[in-house]
């Protein structure tokens, strides 16, 4: 989460106090042909601190909607209230110095928050507990043994992700002062690693990152443990040795060196970037990008030691094109600018060639690799409606080719209609269906996956040339429903159900098998849309990570809690009972 930073000049001090006090407002009221329309909805809470239930005051509490938002502080009773809102959604934010910053309707920084959906003389109260952050401090030194000023520090919070091993930036980060002492501060509880790489920043060429307390690699680096307003110490020293160059060449489908975009992925552990990560600290032990020269020769320097997938991808040939949309356009017009957009992409998607191959680094440069790229099969489909399904398939549904390999080949059809054509990624994939932005609509469930024919519903593929795909969809979808309960004074709202098959084969990211929901001011909870013919454990938690329940050891380390079930056939219901898990 973003936090908000106010620097201001003492001057101005009481000034910004008065205008924060008077709710700052970027909320305009709409016009009407009877006057101005007053907005009648609200939103009051309290924020308190976590561990002692004691009020926070003079916490940020930030509103934010469509193009619009309200800020305010809590005041000595941790209280805060908005008044005259819009009906919309809104998400809300809250911080203070010493705290994690927290969305409402989360119990851990890294879950998905709840948004407040405000209707006209609604009144809504959210209430939001701050953790108080922890702090990992401590000097960072250079290969000599002398500190590394200037060096970029950064904690990493280990977290699943697509269902590997991952981690994800947290925090803004700190930058080595001359004793190489830096303090990264503001920390959610759990498990984190530490980055180092050198340098300062706005530096063009930069030394590999270092991981505590002093590999190359976060595969071999060590955890550090943060509980709530914990304090713990590390050094790191910088660790340049085992760097390695790759190099080769990359060979066109006709058999002539060629040009293009070259890619190392790390096969240990991927990454995703926090909303408050340094964009000038580049985690080079997980994806180092390239390019291969009019000859085809590449080289790759400073690759840490570890397993990754090389993909090559040859420069297009056609460019995307974005006409110009003049001012004023009206919706059709913008609609085929949108259109003309993609089919530029598209077209020039299907006259790419690629290829990947595994290579393996051990310290020492790896040299003379010919990686030989392929014309892009493309992937020509349709959507179609199960046997006895009366009514017309969703309109607007989208398929994505899911690379096994490397998350960054996943590829989306780019015109979402009765049918689609997508290219396929280089190596294995897999198939997923839903909106654009989101899961199928309620009431839908994908029956089978066909590709030439063949049911590849939930399998690993690989295709070397143009296929077809049929999308089975059915409106007989199961459902999986109940309570969660918990003992005296612990909140079952907002708490997270996983449901989950017993095969561990079939926990890989994105399973249709996998699934999870929060529940509502009740503790109740549903979830439609399980393939059927599957055993199945279903375990309540009190807090669930953005993408947690594709994550093997997640999973591993809940069943024991979970209670099983059986979906037999399409349209089954299931209804259950769950003891709240506190994490």
């Amino acid at each position: 989460m973003r936090r908000v930073r106010t620097v201001a000049l003492v001057a101005f001090a009481v000034g910004m106090l008065a205008a924060v006090a008077a709710q700052t407002d970027r909320t305009a009221p709409v016009g009407s042909r009877s006057g101005v329309e007053r907005y009648t909805a609200a939103v009051q809470g309290v924020v308190t601190a976590a561990d002692s239930g004691a009020p926070v005051q003079g916490a940020e509490v930030r509103l934010v909607g469509s193009g619009r938002y309200r800020l305010t502080m809590s005041d000595a009773a941790g209280r805060f209230v908005f008044t005259d809102l819009p009906p919309e959604r809104m998400t809300m934010h809250v911080s203070k110095a010493g705290f994690v910053g927290a969305q409402f309707g989360q119990r851990h920084p890294l879950e998905e928050a709840e948004a407040l959906d405000l209707a006209s003389g609604q009144q809504i109260t959210a209430n939001v507990a701050l953790s108080r952050g922890g702090v990992i401090y401590g000097r960072v030194f250079d290969e000599y043994g002398e500190p590394a000023a200037g060096a970029l520090v950064q904690a990493l919070f280990a977290r699943g992700l697509r269902g590997q091993g991952g981690v994800q930036n947290v925090g803004s980060g700190d930058q080595a002062d001359d004793t190489g002492a830096f303090r990264l501060y503001g920390l959610a509880p759990g498990t984190y690693f530490v980055a180092a790489q050198p340098g300062p920043a706005g530096t063009v060429k930069r030394g590999a990152a270092t991981y505590y307390p002093g590999t190359p690699t976060v595969a071999s680096a060590l955890p550090v443990e943060i509980d709530s307003g914990s304090q713990v110490p590390v050094s790191i020293t910088l660790n340049t040795a085992s760097l390695a160059r790759v190099s080769g060449v990359v060979v066109n489908a006709a058999g002539v060196p060629s040009a293009g975009f070259v890619s190392l992925v790390s096969e240990d552990l991927i990454t995703a970037r926090g909303l408050d990560g340094p964009a000038n600290l580049a985690l080079s032990a997980l994806q180092i990008n390239g390019d291969a020269g009019p000859d085809g020769r590449f080289t790759i320097a400073d690759v840490p030691p570890g397993s990754y997938v090389l993909t090559a991808t040859l420069t297009l040939s056609t460019r995307i094109s974005y006409p110009s949309i003049p001012e004023g356009a009206t919706e059709a017009q913008r609609q085929a600018f949108a259109e003309q957009v993609q089919a530029s992409l598209a077209r020039s998607l299907r006259e790419r060639e690629a290829a990947s191959l595994p290579v393996t680094v051990s310290g020492q440069d790896v040299a003379g690799l010919t990686i030989v790229t392929r014309p892009s099969p493309t992937l020509s489909g349709r959507f179609v409606a199960a046997p006895g399904v009366r009514q017309p398939v969703p309109a607007g549904l989208s398929v994505i080719a899911m690379s096994r390999q490397s998350p960054v080949q996943s590829l989306r059809n780019q015109s979402p209609g009765e049918t689609f054509e997508i290219v396929a990624p280089t190596g294995p994939f897999v198939l997923s269906v839903g909106q654009l932005f989101g899961s199928l609509p309620p009431g839908w469930a994908v029956s089978a996956i066909r590709l030439n024919g063949r049911d590849v519903t939930d399998e690993t593929i690989e295709v070397f040339a143009d296929a077809t795909v049929e999308v089975v969809l059915t409106d007989r979808v199961t459902s999986v429903s109940g309570t969660v309960r918990a003992g005296r004074n612990v909140d079952v709202a907002n708490a997270s159900v996983v449901v989950f098959p017993r095969d561990e084969g079939t926990w890989w990211y994105p399973s249709r098998a996998i699934r999870s929901a929060r529940t509502d001011a009740s503790g109740r909870f549903e979830i439609t849309g399980l393939p059927p013919g599957e055993r199945y454990h279903a375990v309540a938690v009190d807090y669930l990570i953005a993408e947690e329940e594709y994550d093997a050891a997640f999973l591993d380390s809940v069943r024991g809690a979970a209670t099983d079930f059986v979906l037999n056939d399409e349209g089954d219901q299931r209804t259950l009972q769950l003891d709240l898990v506190e994490r």
